[in-house]
């Protein structure tokens, strides 16, 4: 990653910290206050050590005990009560940050959205967004917290004996030292493995999309083999990250005991020339084991800073993989006024699509767009959803820009039957709805009946359940190919559209089943704009206006209108 997107990330962190830092600065004060809990231990043991030991003063030590096991039950007591105040905190965050990434995927450019990978932004929001939770787990309640023994506790040493502490400051930063390299060793080893578990993620969905794809090729072996490297390689780079942290914990560990040895043998020859007292040595091994498991804590947590860090600049990527076109349009649609292109061109990148469409579309009227594949049918349908904007020309709904338009009640407004309908692993309802809780359930029925999905409800429906309430199992896998184009049309129907864009809708249907959306189409009360994409010649013969599509340019052309009986 560059620098200048993990510079993005860090900022887009601290952007999202910066809402609850408030009450986070005061939880980290007071885990910070905590963490110098063992600061009146010191005095309690120096006094024991030097004064009630020597004086055999038996009621002085229990005193001391008690003191001791009363800041212990004290700190244990205060950190337990700061247990869910700093997790709902830090969780908050991670959920303001699940939800922006999610939401700005929602806003990308329909072009940059296609262009990428599902699954490689599902793995990053899901497991990318954990560790960074894990980070800030380790920021506040470890990292940060760990600033002021290793200052306080310095001090502390330097006020028992300045000359141990001195020797200290002097060696000890060597002897981290040594462990600089297996963190650096431990930092590469978390960027693979976090690399190689995203494949490994895209590649176990991508083998189970193509399960009925191998079934039926019987090409399982070469799919199942192709996941197994993945999984081999994922195996690897855990294994070779459990081995850097592994050597990293003991680098750290044996820079721990040499600090510890050197406190003993200085500390040791001191007390022996009387330059120091055994109480106050005792405290100042303490205060040294509170600096070292500072330091320790610092350094430990660097591993899951890494990942965070990591973690962090792969969310940025994602972030930036397109651009984001929020709807800036503010005007309310008027329906009851026609819908047009004007000369409007379309280019995807070197490739121009469009070169010249112009067509007025009158309130329920049916336009039918006749073309080859690859000519641009479905590129005039995401024009009129203003899902794309015209590289020249205009789309208007009366005399005003679509782009000038409030997006989110103009698409509310119409009803769209893609080429390609997504669904999801739920009920029939939850497919028609999408969400849309508002729709009652009259709109439902409505939209059944005119999409010609009653039947396919009839046979769904077991043991006097309602069919709309039945599983249609992932991406729909318990319908036919028809079933599922005439469950996409009720879908775009519910809402009662005031226009209503088609499509290819006589994918997958037989003749019967195209005859009931025809019917159900030119007799349904209040008909919307209908813009058809399509070839199929009933379906072109239903239209008002047939515009032929060739190099980009329409062409009007009459056909047999369509009567039925």
């Amino acid at each position: 990653m560059t620098g200048s997107v993990r510079r993005a990330a860090w900022g887009w962190y601290a952007a999202h910290l910066a809402r609850q830092w408030r009450g986070l600065s005061v939880l980290l004060l007071v885990s910070m206050l905590l963490a110098l809990g063992n600061l009146p231990v010191l005095w309690l043991i120096r006094r024991a050590l030097d004064v009630a030991i020597p004086a055999a003063d038996v009621q002085a030590l229990v005193w001391i005990g008690a003191g001791m096991l009363a800041v212990r039950l004290l700190v244990a007591a205060v950190t337990l009560g700061l247990a869910r105040p700093i997790a709902a905190r830090l969780r908050g965050i991670t959920a303001d940050m699940r939800s922006a990434m999610l939401a700005g995927l929602y806003r990308q450019d329909w072009m940059d959205r296609a262009s990428i990978d599902g699954s490689l932004a599902q793995g990053r929001i899901v497991n990318d967004s954990e560790r960074v939770e894990q980070m800030s787990h380790s920021l506040f309640q470890a990292v940060l917290p760990a600033m002021a023994p290793l200052l306080v506790f310095t001090l502390v040493m330097a006020s028992l004996s300045w000359q141990l502490t001195l020797v200290l400051l002097l060696v000890a930063p060597l002897l981290r030292l040594l462990s600089w390299v297996t963190m650096r060793r431990l930092k590469r080893a978390i960027g693979s493995y976090q690399t190689a578990f995203e494949v490994f993620h895209i590649a176990t969905q991508r083998a189970l999309f193509l399960l009925p794809v191998a079934r039926m090729q019987a090409s399982e072996a070469p799919v199942l083999a192709r996941h197994r490297r993945h999984v081999e390689a994922l195996a690897e780079a855990g294994t070779d990250m459990v081995v850097a942290s592994a050597a990293n914990a003991q680098a750290v560990a044996i820079a721990s005991s040499l600090v510890a040895v050197l406190v003993l043998v200085a500390g040791g020859i001191a007390v022996a020339h009387g330059n120091i007292t055994v109480g106050a040595l005792a405290a100042f091994f303490l205060a040294a084991a509170q600096v070292n498991a500072a330091l320790g804590g610092l350094l430990g947590g660097l591993p899951i800073l890494f990942g965070g860090d990591e973690a962090l600049t792969r969310l940025a990527a994602l972030r930036h993989a397109g651009r984001e076109v929020p709807d800036a349009g503010i005007l309310k649609p008027d329906f009851a006024a026609p819908l047009s292109f004007r000369n409007v061109r379309f280019r995807r990148g070197q490739r121009e699509i469009l070169e010249d469409v112009s067509f007025t579309l009158l309130p329920g009227k049916i336009i039918a767009i006749a073309a080859a594949n690859g000519q641009g049918k479905t590129t005039i349908m995401e024009l009129a959803a203003g899902l794309l904007r015209p590289t020249h020309g205009s789309i208007r709904l009366g005399d005003t820009a679509i782009a000038h338009l409030d997006m989110a009640e103009y698409r509310s407004r119409i009803g769209m039957l893609p080429q390609h309908p997504v669904f999801v692993d739920g009920s029939v309802r939850d497919n028609i709805l999408c969400d849309r809780q508002h729709i009652t359930d009259d709109a439902i029925n409505e939209a059944v009946h005119l999409a010609g999905l009653q039947p396919v409800l009839d046979r769904l429906a077991v043991a006097g359940r309602d069919g709309l309430e039945v599983q249609i199992g992932d991406s729909g896998q318990r319908l036919s190919g028809g079933e599922r184009q005439r469950l996409a049309l009720a879908r775009a129907l519910v809402g009662r559209p005031a226009l209503l864009l088609l499509d290819e809708p006589s994918n997958h249907l037989d003749a019967e089943g195209l005859a009931v959306i025809i019917a159900g189409l030119l007799k349904a009360s209040n008909r919307p704009a209908c813009l058809i994409a399509a070839h199929d010649a009933r379906l072109l013969a239903l239209a008002d206006q047939v515009l032929d599509l060739a190099n980009g340019r329409t062409i009007s052309n009459a056909r047999p209108r369509l009567v039925l009986p």
